[in-house]
């Protein structure tokens, strides 16, 4: 009896043990994050958008600037020829077959306020104006004395005179001109287009030059979602490359992204400064976790980023796209938020 009630104990082990091996390979494979270096990085890309503002205000010539930085104005002129645009570095991803790129709003469409930039116009110009308002009292003074002077002059005297009397007379309107445009600054009409400049470079290339850059176009931009879709002017996404599937059935709630899901981020942090290699182009992975999702819009994550993430794609530990980076949490680099996928798939349908 003894034996036999030691082998029903060994089949009974064996069976657990059976079960229990069964139960593992059924559990779902949780992604690793080199695996989606290796599975996802060739479909990610790096973004360089060189871009500047032209100011129209009616009634007045163009202004061209090339951005707002701590609240003024940078490369403000008036000559075309003398713009120095902005280069901005941002990541992207394929999400279809047709050169179809997703990105971050501010990567893509960096918009800002017709009304804000003509006041910081109006602000960068004031002391500009007053010292022309100050020249033309001088210049009317000289002209003043030029007349005088060709009054009693004769010959070559007063050839010599009338030439600098003309050439005052066309200073003079020209600052008027200025003082009085200057003033029309802060009451007409006023709109602004960007001009932009788009390309992106591919993972594993080697770039030394803009023109190792495949350019393309912006089809669709959601600012109130800091989303937007570019697409190669090729309309072919590269053959090789990794295509992102954009689920419109992930809601981004707690069922499908409870905190604590473990997350991968893939993008260019700093630019090309950490992406150019010996091999070339490397896109970083880094990982985290969900900590906070509260709202429709966006989740919470522990994942650290730099510039040039923006618009690198978020995904969860089955290798779902869940989100797509856009922010970081106030004055820190380890906290970041990202944006829901759902609201990327309602942007692709229109």
């Amino acid at each position: 009896m003894k034996k036999i009630h030691i082998l029903c104990l060994v089949c009974i082990a064996a069976m657990t043990q059976m079960l229990s091996s069964c139960g593992s390979s059924s559990t779902p494979h949780k992604v690793t994050a080199a695996e989606v270096s290796e599975n996802c990085s060739s479909g990610v890309v790096l973004i360089q958008n060189k871009f500047f503002y032209q100011l129209n205000i009616a009634g007045f010539a163009p202004i061209y600037f090339s951005g707002i930085e701590d609240g003024e104005i940078s490369g403000l002129t008036f000559d075309l020829n003398e713009v120095e645009p902005t280069i901005a570095w941002g990541t992207g991803f394929f999400v279809n077959d047709r050169g179809y790129i997703a990105t971050n709003a501010h990567v893509a469409d960096p918009q800002i306020s017709a009304r804000d930039a003509r006041s910081l116009v109006v602000g960068a110009l004031r002391e500009v104006a007053d010292e022309m308002s100050r020249e033309v009292n001088n210049i009317t003074d000289k002209i003043n004395i030029a007349q005088v002077a060709m009054l009693s002059s004769s010959g070559s005297d007063y050839s010599e005179l009338k030439g600098i009397y003309d050439e005052l007379i066309e200073q003079r309107d020209n600052a008027r001109k200025f003082v009085d445009n200057f003033h029309l600054l802060s009451a007409g009409d006023c709109d602004i287009e960007l001009h932009s400049d788009l390309s992106v470079a591919y993972s594993n290339t080697h770039v030394n030059k803009y023109t190792d850059f495949d350019e393309c176009v912006l089809l669709r931009s959601d600012a109130d979602h800091d989303l937007a879709v570019m697409q190669l002017k090729s309309k072919s996404t590269p053959e090789g490359r990794y295509i992102f599937e954009v689920y419109d059935d992930i809601e981004g709630n707690d069922e499908d992204c409870p905190v604590g899901t473990q997350l991968f981020l893939v993008g260019y942090n700093h630019g090309p400064q950490l992406a150019l290699t010996e091999d070339g182009l490397k896109p970083q992975v880094f990982s985290g976790a969900i900590t906070q999702n509260t709202d429709s819009k966006q989740i919470l994550y522990s994942i650290p980023t730099l510039g040039g993430s923006s618009g690198s794609p978020v995904i969860d530990e089955d290798g779902d796209l869940i989100a797509i980076n856009y922010a970081g949490l106030g004055g820190t680099q380890n906290f970041n938020y990202g944006i829901k996928v759902k609201h990327l798939a309602n942007l692709l349908k229109l």
